[in-house]
């Protein structure tokens, strides 16, 4: 049964532009402008590390920032808004199901953006890979599930995905 919830998040994920477009390809273009900008030469500044080594990291935030506070609360929000984890109870399958697929596309969303970060970095600018690899992950593992926990909390306290537009009452129309 998980493995049909899991694949229909996937396809729901693909058939959603903005997670994809903000996850996948909108840090590699700002990578892109300011790699194209500063370069990636050695600076004093940042102790012998160029510009995009040391951006690169905060890109790799904002991949998490935009999957765990935006894609994951905004679907969650959403399917509670059309009521539909409140219609689950009649079938087989489980809130908690849907809320653990939510993560796990998010989190390959995260993943693959990082992966394509670095390796556009690598191949583009000559990044260097951290001096600390274990410690790299780690944090970002941390900002993820900080971020993700985040926006579990904004997905349970969001009153719905769109403000609700009241009824057009006009006293003049009879």
């Amino acid at each position: 049964m998980f493995t049909n919830v899991l694949a229909f998040e996937a396809k729901r994920m693909l058939r959603n532009f903005p997670p994809l477009f903000f996850g996948l390809a909108f840090p590699v273009m700002v990578l892109a402008i300011f790699g194209g900008i500063y370069g990636n030469d050695p600076s004093e500044q940042f102790d012998g590390l160029g510009t995009v080594d040391v951006s690169v990291p905060a890109y790799v935030g904002l991949v998490v920032a935009v999957a765990g506070l935006m894609s994951f609360p905004l679907g969650m929000v959403e399917y509670r808004s059309r009521g539909f984890l409140r219609r689950l109870r009649a079938t087989p399958a489980r809130p908690g199901q849907f809320l653990t697929a939510q993560v796990l596309i998010n989190v390959a969303i995260c993943a693959g953006g990082t992966i394509l970060l670095i390796v556009v970095g690598m191949l583009a600018y000559g990044l260097n890979p951290p001096a600390h690899l274990a410690a790299f992950v780690g944090i970002a593992l941390l900002a993820a599930a900080a971020m993700f926990g985040i926006g579990m909390v904004i997905a349970s306290l969001a009153p719905a995905s769109r403000p609700r537009s009241s009824s057009p009452t006009s006293s003049t129309s009879r």
